[in-house]
């Protein structure tokens, strides 16, 4: 049984993100989408599931997004997260940098 599931996280940054998914439907990359939008992608599309007892790790290069997506899975119940079988489901949310 999954401990953990993630489906189809995003985590944009920015005014209206909404306007960003067409965009990456169309297949433009993170600073086509900046440029058109004023809006950073953050995290892009992520999942995976952790199974109870094993251990999950998340490699990545710098800048990458991988602080960003433990963010996500610190405010689980606000994103497309399941802890144990409960959790809700957004595509996303607005969040301005501090």
């Amino acid at each position: 049984m999954n401990e953990i599931e993630v489906e189809n996280l995003y985590k944009i940054y920015g005014k209206k993100p909404e306007k960003v998914f067409p965009l990456i439907e169309k297949g433009l990359n993170k600073e086509e989408i900046l440029d058109k939008t004023g809006n950073t992608i953050g995290v892009n599309n992520v999942s995976f599931s952790v199974e109870k007892g094993s251990i999950f790790v998340l490699m990545g290069l710098s800048g990458c997004g991988k602080s960003t997506l433990i963010r996500c899975l610190n405010r689980w119940s606000t994103y497309g997260i399941t802890y144990n079988g409960t959790g809700r489901n957004f595509k996303c949310l607005r969040f301005k940098r501090k």
